[in-house]
């Protein structure tokens, strides 16, 4: 279990985030796909903040600029810290097309022939 930002919350690798009371903070969803927690502290912006986003903050470091926090498996509710990792837009996306979880059309990237990477 590792501290987020020293706020006295806490991400687990299963993904639960950990209150200040020590207690599983209940996971709402935003967009229909993505769990967020309620953050409330001095420095940063109380309200909703993506459980993925802290998970992967707390295991592997602040997002480097330019990358986006990406679900390995594609399943959004998986927020495990080995289901995620740090990707540019483009091989987000790219993953998100071979997983079925965008068509081409959905895609952002110019692709050619991506069946086969």
């Amino acid at each position: 279990m590792r501290e987020f930002r020293d706020t006295g919350y806490f991400a687990k690798e299963d993904g639960t985030i950990i209150g200040k009371q020590g207690r599983p903070l209940s996971k709402k969803r935003i967009r229909g796909e993505y769990q967020s927690v309620r953050i409330s502290n001095g420095d940063i912006t109380k309200g909703n903040m993506l459980t993925h986003i802290i998970v992967a903050e707390c295991y592997y470091g602040p997002k480097p600029k330019g990358l986006v926090t990406d679900h390995i498996d594609g399943n959004k509710m998986n927020n495990h810290k080995d289901n995620l990792e740090y990707v540019t837009r483009e091989e987000n996306q790219k993953r998100a097309y071979r997983l079925g979880l965008q068509t081409p059309k959905t895609c952002h990237f110019r692709y050619q022939n991506q069946t086969n990477k």
